[in-house]
């Protein structure tokens, strides 16, 4: 083998690496446009990793609030507001949760410098519904957001029964799209995101120089939907009416298509859930010199396979899961056949093309780890065909985002179920998809609601035009799915709106915080960040603060006046000279206290602001004074 090729036997039997790489440097290429410190470490948020989190987003910039769920982008206070309307660098929190009802595609594209904080908002937390959320701009930040798409809905008067009847258009699209434009656009970040009902993939990211997705759900894709395509692939045209096309309906419910990356690109996929999809759990691919970094994510039963075109990807810490039995409208099927089991063999198509350093990548199949044992060579060839990737010795290393800390897979699989997508106010979708996974048992939906059609003649591919309605009434998919809501008796009226009431029937509902008065109109929001890091989806209770995340009340949670910042805790000892850095931002030096969890545990942050004029303290007598404020360096 080549030098980049490693012995296969040396590469299986190595241990998972709890430090992947370091970085040479950060790339702060055109932060400027953010108002971006001219200090160059800098993170999305605390605990941030992966390419493109060296980004502030809208750290520097406006304070938006979310009081409203309308989507308008002329009244001031709703979430299109802050996204169209309000210029330049926004960061965005709410004060408002609930379902927001998409009027229309939810578009990132005229001005990026944008953090959206989904954890801001009280429960039950932020849903955007009906349309799809799409990404467009540099230095962009998203965080603890559910997305419901769907196949039309209500919000369009359409359904899947009616589309197939010829009586409407029925969306055909990603739930979440991200498009760099061929690299134009660099440093995308989604995390804790949670997105289902998807009629093309669930969430895709394309063509960004820099991006990370991690700690996101991939769940309940619409598979017998109406992703349609004409003879050669391209996509089913418009006409008057669905009945004229020639085209076919095909069987989708797709994870995630990650392709099209420029030369250079550095992706990373950390922590992730893929459940209840059929394929692309992702696809990779169309890399020109891109690496992908694929850590510490679960991958529940669908297939994961790349073009075989010269990718470089790092597997690390990942664990596949595979059901032992499937149900589908009522009927439940051993997953256990020969085909089946020698599809749990391989864990990763591709061929010889693509090169992949493989580490601590395990299975699970009936509740036991490894059955087919964890060699890393036999995971990654197909026991069909024979073909494999070019297994390499070292892991790839990026310029970007570094380092990523690998968890082993045992942990990272616990860890990415009780704690991916915004775990702490799971909807009904959410909960569902975990406790079906965690009950072995394989369900794939046709429509919003856990729905799917009753008559085989409209699964798979099936001609539009010859897909009546009376054909393809819909019912409940699985036992676990029957609260989702009603299914469709054929006429479609009613049934989107149906399954989106009923997400989050199971949730609190509470009053948010007045965010602008407690830190004013811009500013620097590292603060705010770091409370919300310690006090996930915080509502109001008997004039108090009350975190959602461990049910707790913390010890004094409330972002102190502006002007009148409050002590801090007693100060430990520890800290140190060599636990401080000098930064410059503006004018004015000063010390950042760097050991983590040692001062303003209000915070919980790895950085804390003390004294000015460059002074070094040699104890934790931190001062957490406010963004904004005129006095030292707070």
């Amino acid at each position: 083998k080549d030098s980049e090729a490693g012995d296969e036997e040396e590469v299986a039997g190595a241990e998972a690496p709890s430090l992947l790489f370091d970085r040479d440097q950060d790339d702060v290429e055109g932060l400027q446009e953010c108002d971006m410190p001219t200090w160059g470490k800098v993170k999305a948020f605390p605990g941030a990793m992966g390419p493109g989190t060296n980004t502030p987003g809208g750290r520097y910039g406006k304070l938006c609030v979310v009081d409203s769920l309308d989507d308008d982008e002329e009244k001031e206070g709703t979430l299109r507001h802050c996204i169209h309307t309000v210029k330049g660098p926004r960061y965005v929190v709410f004060k408002v949760g609930g379902v927001i009802k998409l009027k229309k595609e939810l578009k990132v594209e005229r001005d990026g410098c944008l953090t959206i904080a989904g954890h801001s908002a009280p429960p039950p937390g932020v849903t955007l519904s009906g349309r799809p959320l799409q990404i467009k701009r540099s230095d962009t930040v998203i965080r603890f957001l559910r997305v419901r798409m769907g196949d039309g809905g209500d919000y369009s008067d359409c359904g899947r029964s009616k589309w197939l009847s010829g009586k409407c258009t029925c969306q055909d699209t990603d739930a979440v799209a991200i498009d760099g434009s061929d690299g134009k656009y660099s440093r995308i970040v989604i995390d804790h995101i949670s997105a289902a009902w998807a009629t093309d993939e669930t969430i895709s990211p394309k063509r960004v120089k820099a991006f990370t997705m991690s700690n996101c759900f991939i769940t309940q894709p619409l598979h017998n939907s109406c992703h349609v395509e004409d003879d050669d692939g391209k996509g089913c045209p418009e006409v008057e009416d669905a009945r004229d096309r020639k085209c076919e309906m095909q069987s989708h419910g797709y994870g995630s298509l990650a392709t099209y990356w420029t030369s250079g690109s550095q992706v990373g996929m950390i922590g992730n859930l893929y459940t209840m999809t059929s394929s692309r759990c992702p696809k990779l691919g169309k890399g020109d010199g891109a690496t992908i970094h694929f850590v510490n994510n679960v991958i529940a039963d669908g297939h994961t396979y790349a073009d075989d075109d010269g990718l470089k990807t790092n597997w690390i810490g990942n664990t596949r899961h595979y059901s032992t039995k499937s149900s589908h409208v009522g009927k439940e099927e051993s997953l256990d056949k020969p085909r089946d089991s020698r599809r749990r063999v391989m864990y990763f198509s591709t061929g010889s093309n693509d090169k992949v350093y493989a580490n601590d990548n395990r299975q699970i199949y009936g509740g036991l780890w490894d059955p087919h044992g964890s060699d890393q060579a036999t995971l990654f060839k197909d026991p069909d065909s024979g073909s494999s990737p070019d297994l390499v010795s070292s892991p790839y290393g990026g310029s970007e985002g570094w380092p990523i800390t690998a968890m082993p897979a045992k942990e990272a699989y616990e860890s990415v179920v009780n704690r991916a997508g915004v775990f702490v106010l799971r909807d009904r979708v959410d909960a569902e998809s975990v406790a079906l996974m965690k009950a072995q048992t394989r369900v794939r939906i046709d429509s919003p609601g856990g729905c799917c059609v009753k008559d085989d003649r409209c699964r798979g591919s099936v001609k539009v035009r010859d897909a009546e309605s009376s054909e393809c009434k819909l019912t409940s998919c699985a036992s676990g799915l029957e609260g989702s809501g009603q299914c469709d008796d054929g006429s479609a009226d009613g049934d989107f709106d149906r399954a989106v009431d009923g997400l989050n029937t199971d949730l609190p509902t509470k009053p948010g915080l007045d965010w602008q008065g407690l830190h004013g109109d811009d500013g620097d929001f590292s603060q705010l960040e770091n409370f919300l890091e310690t006090c996930l989806h915080p509502y109001l209770s008997g004039g108090k603060i009350v975190c959602s995340d461990e049910g707790g009340t913390t010890p004094n949670p409330s972002p102190p006046p502006s002007g009148s910042p409050t002590p801090p805790p007693s100060p430990p000892t520890g800290c140190s000279d060599s636990n401080t850095e000098v930064r410059r931002r503006v004018s004015k030096t000063c010390t950042i206290l760097k050991d983590s969890g040692q001062c303003n545990k209000w915070g919980g942050s790895s950085a804390r602001r003390s004294g000015d004029g460059g002074s070094v303290k040699d104890t934790c007598s931190c001062t957490w004074g406010l963004h904004g404020s005129s006095e030292g360096c707070s």
